[in-house]
């Protein structure tokens, strides 16, 4: 016979954390890719996965601005937000009662690194956004 078992909230959210955490730099370069843009010959700038839509100038550019503007909020800034208030958090929870509980729930994050270099993982998903970064920069 076949019981179903509940899978506590901590656990299913280290899941969904460390899949968010493996997917980060992949996440963030798909949302910012609608800003990058390539030269052309004739002194416009093309995208770079779409030579269609010319950069700042077509309508369908300033849609996908947008969207992407939306996306880099959605995803890179908050996620950066979260793991930022996460790791600013860790020392004075883990000083308290609250520390297992956090320290479960967030053990994608934290377990990574050695207990003094909690900092790390927030250090790893800017690295990240900041590599995505560089196409459209350099």
């Amino acid at each position: 016979v076949l019981r179903r078992t509940e899978i506590p909230y901590d656990h299913v959210f280290n899941i969904l954390g460390l899949v968010l955490f493996a997917f980060s730099l992949s996440l963030s370069l798909t949302a910012l890719m609608p800003f990058q843009c390539l030269p052309n010959p004739n002194g416009t700038s093309s995208m770079a996965n779409n030579p269609g839509a010319i950069c700042y100038q077509s309508a369908d550019h300033w849609v996908l601005i947008a969207i992407g503007a939306v996306g880099v909020v959605l995803y890179p800034v908050s996620i950066v937000s979260w793991a930022a208030w996460t790791t600013y958090q860790y020392p004075i929870r883990a000083a308290t009662g609250n520390g297992l509980t956090l320290l479960y729930r967030y053990r994608f994050f934290f377990q990574r690194f050695k207990q003094n270099c909690y900092g790390f993982g927030l250090f790893v998903l800017v690295r990240n956004f900041f590599l995505a970064l560089a196409p459209i920069v350099l």
